[in-house]
């Protein structure tokens, strides 16, 4: 399982819905100040997976209630088995408000009992041995000692409880104990207590059934021989994985790679001592360059001064031609203006003229439009009636959220009909040959081969022999069901109707007259786009004749008359712009001539300003000439150093090859160690799947033939040896299997632990698997022995054995830790944030942490609560 997203409403401080999304697979940390919602965090994913909805008087259920009053709501989105589903509660406590769903891309799947039972199949609560308790670490509590409160064992499901949980699935546990009770209780029946056969006894009247049991002994022996074979090949691959991990060969790589490691260390610190080397070439080139460039300004600085002076000499001479043009150019702007003005009398007197043309026969145009206008109005009143007579029918019938509430209901009270008949009694009645009407099921004949549910039970009578009764089951969704139904019944008489049908019918003809609707309205908007009450109006202020006026000509005439005017008139404000744009161009040239013989003259200034005496500028010129060759000289020394170093240059690229090669090596070494340990788990399961059938299988045989054996006196002394070879088999399976448990965690603890604490080796108990000491070069210590901070850093990393061990089963269960790295140094922080790094490549960890500044270096997805885009729904 993997969880995508968390959202939590009315839980504790969060009266306002939030949510924490894109939870990715890896490595997902929520660092946030204290009193931000973590630990409620924490508490409400620990509610949703592992309380019913209807715990309410569980102290840690009511704990989630905010002070304001209110029924806390959870969901949480997950992954399964590549598809996707949400899961919701809302607890209360009041009977009625509770609610459990289970949702797959958005279709009800589960719901009340059935949705919590689905939730305790997909995660095994802690109680029950599930790995939460040794994977959902609560704040302050990461120690992998209980201690005594059973508060806190029951709130924290500690790693004890959830390491026996896990052996007792293995081993059997206390039901292997009984089991084998029960085997010498049965041997008993037969035998005395010193072996022999028991007078009287079963076995004693049973001797002759030994040969019958001899085949099926044969049968288990084979069965054992081929589990045999697997503890071979078992044993090989720890020999190989005792070679990968020998202490000599992984010092001679580790030393092949240290050795490539300072080879490529001496190439850097050359290749740092040529760069240095390059830095001073450089330099002794930008120094000759700062000197050149002296030498260029103190060139382009006279030169400056020599231009500007022939320039300003230039630009006296332009000044004075610019002035007498300027001069002609305003006596043509004058006469332009006075043209201009005449053509404008002329083009206002012919608008007049038009204006009054068109007035006319605008009249007339207003009276032919009067006419048209009074047709399209009859239309509209025909289009508006035909509208009025769909809405009436739209009125009458029931809307689409009436009908979606409808629909919803029905769906419900079909989906409850369907679940109370699939769990209800059923029968299926085979009939033989002349025998098919025999059979009646409350007074109908019932068909044979088929099968009838019986949800409220039912009379079955048989001809000729009498009838039964069969008594309904007790159905726990009852009052689900009425309230259904009262759902259902309250949206049928919402929509005004007595069927479903009906219903569907009235919706029908409503979405007909809405089509109706849409159409008149369409056209009532295309002969009437602005409304009939404005198409009565224009009709009111058209004229219905129109008296003429013969002095006036024609509208056409009268407009070409007004458009000559005008055009006129523009050809002359055309030419006037022309005449003025050419004064303005005049006078700017002129102005602008001034400017720039004002300018030169402040550029004869300037440089005389930034150069003095010119021929004493001269000579510092010269000066600096004479100085060039000795900062060249030293530019040629830098570059024969540089030469010089690159010539004895180690092979950089060859060095990095080689320590590339040696990392290789050791990193080749690792992965065959792990892909190793890949094959020891899964040969691990092979022999306890195939060794628990084989045994589970002979004990199955042997109960069944205990109850039905005692009309069959042969069986019995096969029996009995088979009841005491069971008896051993079972001792010697619980102890291999033990084991076998005991193994891959000490596989997946041993890398974990020379990531954080190099060259140590925990020693675990056998009955708790819970650590007893730590080995180390500098010695031992028992576990008790070791600072809080290192008992923090074994507990977490035993979990993540513990995860790893899960993942491979092919249950993964995400890790989530509150706080759970409190009293460790700066150094080891930094080793548990690679060990927790590399966990995370196949498995999901989410860190809660107040320690925001630490926990940057941690990385990972980084998470935040937010406010909820949506509402928080069950």
């Amino acid at each position: 399982m993997k969880l995508l997203s968390i959202r939590m409403n009315n839980v504790r401080r969060f009266t306002q819905p939030v949510e924490i999304t894109d939870i990715g697979p890896g490595l997902n940390v929520l660092a946030a100040p204290n009193e931000q919602g973590k630990s409620t965090l924490f508490d409400a994913m620990h509610a949703l997976f592992f309380f019913e909805a209807k715990s309410w008087k569980q102290k840690e259920a009511a704990s989630l209630a905010p002070h304001a009053g209110g029924n806390p709501e959870i969901s949480a989105d997950i992954e399964v088995d590549g598809q996707s589903y949400r899961v919701s509660k809302v607890f209360s406590s009041k009977k009625g408000q509770q609610s459990v769903t289970v949702h797959r891309d958005g279709h009800l799947i589960k719901q009340a009992e059935d949705a919590e039972e689905w939730i305790r199949s997909l995660i095994k609560p802690p109680k029950d041995g599930g790995p939460a308790g040794l994977l959902w670490v609560r704040q302050g509590l990461t120690s992998l000692h209980s201690g005594k409160d059973d508060d806190t064992l029951a709130a924290r499901r500690d790693l004890l409880s959830s390491v026996a949980g896990e052996i007792e699935d293995i081993t059997g546990g206390r039901q292997m104990e009984k089991i084998r009770a029960r085997l010498k209780s049965d041997l008993e029946t037969y035998l005395t207590k010193s072996g022999a056969i028991k007078k009287h006894g079963p076995l004693w009247e049973a001797e002759q059934t030994v040969a019958n049991l001899d085949d099926q002994r044969v049968d288990l022996r084979s069965k054992v021989e081929q589990l045999r074979a697997k503890l071979v090949e078992r044993r090989a691959l720890q020999d190989e994985k005792t070679a990968l991990v020998d202490p000599v060969a992984m010092k001679e790589r580790v030393d092949a790679l240290e050795a490539a490691r300072a080879a490529l260390k001496a190439s850097e610190a050359h290749q740092e001592n040529q760069a240095k080397a390059d830095e001073a070439q450089q330099t002794a080139r930008l120094v000759l360059e700062a000197h050149q460039g002296r030498i260029k300004t103190a060139e382009e600085q006279l030169s400056e001064f020599r231009d500007a002076k022939k320039a300003l000499d230039e630009l006296q001479q332009s000044v004075a031609g610019a002035e007498d043009q300027l001069d002609a150019a305003t006596q043509g702007l004058e006469r332009a203006k006075i043209a201009e003005q005449e053509a404008r009398k002329n083009q206002i007197s012919a608008e007049e003229t038009r204006d009054a043309a068109q007035a006319a026969e605008a009249d007339r145009k207003g009276a032919d439009r009067r006419q048209e206008l009074v047709k399209r109005l009859e239309e509209a009143q025909g289009h508006s009636s035909e509208a009025a007579a769909a809405r009436k029918t739209i009125g009458g019938s029931p809307d689409a959220g009436q009908m979606e509430r409808l629909e919803e209901a029905w769906q419900e009270l079909d989906l409850l009909k369907r679940s109370r008949e699939a769990s209800a009694a059923a029968i299926t009645w085979t009939a033989d040959a002349g025998q098919q009407d025999r059979v009646s099921l409350d007074g109908n004949p019932l068909a044979p081969g088929h099968r009838v549910a019986l949800p409220d039970g039912g009379d079955i009578a048989v001809a000729g022999v009498g009838s039964i009764r069969v008594h309904p089951a007790e159905q726990r969704e009852e009052a689900a069901l009425d309230e259904a139904q009262a759902e259902f019944d309250a949206a049928l008489e919402a929509a005004g109707c007595s069927t479903l049908q009906a219903a569907r019918q009235s919706e029908k003809e409503r979405k007909s007259a809405e089509d109706t609707l849409r159409d008149a309205n369409a056209k009532l908007r295309i002969v009437a786009p602005e409304g009939m009450q404005a198409l009565m109006d224009e009709i009111a202020s058209l004229p219905e004749t129109v008296a003429e006026d013969a002095s006036l000509p024609s509208a056409a005439d009268a407009d070409a008359a007004f458009r000559t005017a005008r055009d006129k008139h523009n050809q002359l404000l055309a030419d006037l712009e022309g005449v003025r744009t050419d004064h303005d161009a005049k006078r700017g040239d002129a102005r602008e001539l001034r400017a720039r013989r004002d300018e030169g003259q402040n550029r004869i200034d300037r440089a005389t300003s930034t150069i003095g005496d010119p021929v004493e500028a001269d000579r510092e010129l010269e000066a600096l000439r004479e100085k060039s060759p000795e900062f060249e000289g030293a530019l040629e020394k830098a570059k024969q150093n540089v030469q010089e170093l690159a010539a004895n240059a180690p092979d950089l690229a060859l060095a990095q090859a080689g320590a590339t090669r040696a990392q290789n090596v050791v990193d080749q070494a690792d992965k065959r160690s792990g892909e190793v340990n890949i094959q020891l788990a899964k040969l691990e399961t092979e022999i306890s799947i195939e060794a628990d059938l084989s045994v589970e299988e002979k004990l199955r045989e042997v109960e069944g033939k205990l109850e039905t054996a005692r009309s069959h006196a042969e069986q019995v002394q096969a029996e009995v040896k088979v009841l005491q070879r069971l008896d051993a088999a079972l001792s010697e399976a619980q102890k291999q299997a033990h084991d076998a448990y005991i193994g891959p965690i000490r596989n997946e603890l041993r890398p974990l632990l020379s990531m954080v604490l190099p060259g140590a080796e925990l020693t675990l108990d056998a009955d708790s698997v819970l650590p007893t000491g730590l080995s180390r070069p500098q010695g031992e210590d028992s576990y008790d022995q070791l600072s809080g901070g290192t008992q923090e850093q074994i507990a977490l990393l035993v979990r993540l054995a513990f995860a790893r061990l899960l993942t491979k089963s092919g249950t993964p269960a995400p890790i989530i830790l509150d706080d759970a790295i409190v009293y460790t140094d700066d150094d080891r922080i930094e080793r548990m944030f690679n060990a927790l790094t590399q966990q995370a490549g196949d498995m999901q960890i989410i860190v809660l942490s107040c320690r925001q500044k630490v926990f940057r270096g941690l990385g990972g997805q980084t998470l935040a609560i937010r406010q909820a885009t949506r509402e928080v729904s069950a």
